[in-house]
């Protein structure tokens, strides 16, 4: 696409823009730019300047392109964004389809069938491997409330859990909330809610101070539009606000440790067929010193009882701690000092409570 044809675009899509807005989307120098709408005028295109505070440039009332100056590689990138559920999920299909059936109108037919083949030589499918995500019913609503700045109020479901007594099996009610909709995010299979929860679900409580938070669309129930709009806190950048999200949920994480080990070979093999464990290979090697259970040294010939020394990662220390005691007691942990502190305190725990 030529600059000034992406100029004609913004505007037409943008309305007016001063130059040094137009400069900073088009990454090029105000002078650059109003040489291109000079161009763009002298071409007979109506392009309008308005003068004076918040004054910039428009296109006449009413004009509009129907160029659209899309080249093959272009067709192609729209075609495969255009093949993302998201677009179902929200309810968009039918006016996903209708857009692009308007833009193959105005396009040259001479490079439709080489965009169009992309279609049936690529296949994007977004679902992972595991479970699909539980059903969002809300979506379409939740988007509705974005779109307009409308309040929103909802009941927010608990984590889902296997319930091992008739009390969790009727947890209490869930309370109703209201919530200042921001934005909506897709992660994978799972969309999110970002919005503005005030602390009371009245909308005739006096000014609350909200809470930012994210919610998840599949855990949102007997959501609502309420009567109440709100004005979009200035500023907020979804992006940026939902990459620091992410970044501090990560750090919240717990970290995942790597143990130097002391087990037999068989205790070892079973390590490896284990969920959530990774045993470095490169780091097993035959353990020379005396067995933990006896004085006695290996037997290096021996193919059975050989105790071996390795490296292994596990998720979690409390992760880590579980394993090897289940595996005592033909596992011990050599390093680090905080995981055989934490299994002897289990331990000890333990041999207290069988006493």
């Amino acid at each position: 696409m030529t600059r000034q044809l992406e100029l004609l675009l913004l505007l037409q899509a943008e309305g007016k823009k001063s130059v040094r807005e137009l400069a900073r989307q088009l990454e090029v120098s105000p002078r650059t730019v109003q040489r291109d709408l000079d161009s763009l005028s002298a071409a007979g295109i109506p392009v309008v300047a308005e003068r004076g505070g918040g004054g910039g440039w428009r296109l006449m009332e009413g004009y509009r392109t129907r160029l659209t100056g899309m080249t093959d590689a272009e067709w192609r990138a729209l075609l495969l964004a255009s093949g993302s559920p998201a677009a179902a999920e929200l309810g968009w299909s039918s006016e996903l389809d209708s857009a692009l059936l308007k833009l193959r109108a105005v396009q040259p037919r001479a490079s439709l069938p080489h965009a169009n083949a992309l279609q049936s030589k690529l296949l994007l499918d977004g679902e992972g491997w595991n479970a699909a995500e539980a059903a969002q019913p809300h979506l379409s609503l939740l988007m509705e409330a974005v779109l307009q700045d409308r309040r929103v109020r909802f009941r927010y479901a608990r984590p889902s859990s296997n319930p091992t007594s008739a009390a969790e099996a009727e947890p209490p009610p869930l309370r109703e909330r209201l919530a200042c909709p921001l934005g909506l995010v897709r992660k994978g299979s799972s969309w999110y809610l970002v919005a503005d929860e005030l602390e009371e679900a009245r909308s005739d409580s006096p000014q609350q101070t909200p809470i930012r938070k994210t919610f998840r669309v599949s855990r949102v129930q007997e959501a609502q539009l309420d009567e109440q709009t709100f004005s979009r806190p200035e500023p907020f950048d979804l992006p940026s606000w939902w990459a620091s999200s992410v970044a501090d949920f990560q750090a919240a994480l717990p970290k995942p440790m790597t143990a130097v080990l002391l087990l037999p070979s068989d205790s070892l093999a079973r390590l490896k067929r284990m969920r959530y464990v990774s045993v470095e290979n490169s780091s097993i090697r035959l353990w020379r010193g005396e067995r933990p259970d006896c004085s006695e040294r290996p037997d290096e010939d021996a193919e059975e009882g050989v105790w071996l020394q390795a490296e292994v990662r596990f998720d979690t220390m409390d992760y880590a701690a579980s394993v090897l005691l289940s595996l005592a007691p033909e596992a011990v942990a050599l390093q680090p000092l905080e995981l055989r502190r934490e299994i002897r305190e289990r331990a000890l725990r333990l041999a207290r409570m069988h006493e």
